[in-house]
């Protein structure tokens, strides 16, 4: 009987794979490990050698994040923007950016490594020409950026000229684009009409202009959250298939048959709607928007409304058949009517919201959840709707 040597596994180049180096692996799998790493990993890995950092740094500056919050780390404010600036090769990278228009300050000691600002000293607010030349210069270089967050700022007047910062954005392929309340005269409409890839859209202002719009531009919007009048002239002839209405300075009427017919007008069609009513709204409110609803967006699968005052179990269940592909049914910030005159306050058993729910996807055969939501202002004079 002949006896063999024990086999050694080796690779190509000679080296037991018990040998073998992390940085071995082909780049293609060091791209997948590395995307699914953690933020903090990224930037723990890439200090460790000038290979990983070549490898890691478009992974780590590809969203990129100067609000700040519990919620949102990642970056340092100041870091940030003295980094994208020292080496702009970085900000091709970008796919997303949250926080701030423009840089408010910059760290003691640093921004005079900023040859744009040429100023060192003492930790300083910037000056409006100073923050404007340095968020112009860096979006404008973020060719392949697809979401924009910008975070609210009230810091602008409305002498402040942002032009170029604007133009710097109107070349740009976006699919998100998000507004926080911003303070100063916003040019949106304009930078829209450039936008024929914007899927998700979300305004928390009231701007204007929206006329300025035709058919043929934000072709494939499909989620968008605006005010009432916003969405009366963006929604019609376009994919919105998701609306969420912010209440600004409207009033309920706002919310009437004519309104219901514009949204009615989306191609998506809409099938999800997300609304509130306005404080101290009328009596019969509630009975007046489900009919709406069902009879102009006879599609809708998921509804929110943010009540804000009672409601009628024996109204909606009255309601509820008229819906004919509703799934999901979410009240909040409400309470049903007849539970109050019962005298129960704060304590409810819960055999009334459950009686009302039984019956409810009884009379609407596709409903399979319906919600509600406890109202949080105790002290409000709650009336019913």
């Amino acid at each position: 009987m002949t006896h063999q040597a024990p086999v050694t596994l080796t690779s190509s180049a000679g080296i037991p794979p018990q040998n073998r180096s992390f940085l071995e692996l082909p780049t293609e799998v060091l791209g997948l490990i590395i995307d699914a790493l953690a933020q903090h990993d990224r930037t723990s890995l890439v200090r460790t050698c000038r290979y990983m950092q070549k490898l890691v740094e478009p992974f780590l500056y590809r969203h990129l994040c100067s609000a700040k919050g519990p919620r949102r780390p990642s970056f340092d404010y100041e870091k940030l923007f003295i980094t994208l600036t020292e080496r702009p090769e970085l900000i091709q990278h970008a796919r997303s950016y949250q926080g701030l228009l423009a840089p408010r300050y910059l760290g003691k000691g640093r921004q005079q490594r900023l040859q744009c600002l040429g100023t060192p000293g003492l930790e300083r607010l910037l000056m409006v020409a100073e923050r404007i030349e340095i968020s112009a210069t860096i979006f404008s270089q973020a060719i392949n950026i697809r979401d924009i967050h910008i975070a609210r700022d009230v810091t602008w007047h409305p002498e402040d000229s942002l032009e170029p910062i604007w133009q710097s954005l109107l070349d740009k392929k976006l699919e998100r684009l998000s507004i926080d309340y911003f303070d100063h005269p916003t040019p949106i409409p304009a930078l829209l009409r450039a936008q024929i890839r914007l899927k998700k859209l979300a305004i928390f202002s009231n701007v204007t202009g929206w006329e300025d719009l035709n058919g043929a531009h934000l072709p494939l919007l499909e989620h968008l959250t605006c005010t009432v009048f916003q969405a009366a002239s963006i929604v019609p002839g376009r994919p919105v298939g998701r609306l969420r209405l912010q209440m600004a300075d409207e009033d309920e009427s706002v919310l009437g048959e004519e309104f219901f017919q514009q949204l009615a007008r989306s191609t998506g069609p809409v099938v999800e709607f997300i609304m509130r009513f306005p404080f101290k709204a009328t009596p019969g409110i509630f009975q007046q928007t489900l009919r709406f609803i069902s009879c102009y967006l006879p599609r809708i699968k998921s509804l929110t409304i943010i009540v804000n005052g009672f409601i009628s179990g024996e109204v909606l269940l009255g309601e509820i058949p008229s819906f004919k592909s509703l799934k999901q049914l979410h009240l909040r910030e409400t309470g049903l009517w007849e539970i109050k005159m019962k005298g129960v306050t704060q304590e409810v058993t819960g055999l009334e919201y459950e009686e009302v729910s039984n019956r409810a996807k009884a009379l609407c055969p596709a409903l399979v959840e319906l919600k509600f939501s406890d109202m949080t202002l105790s002290h409000f004079p709650y009336r019913l709707y």
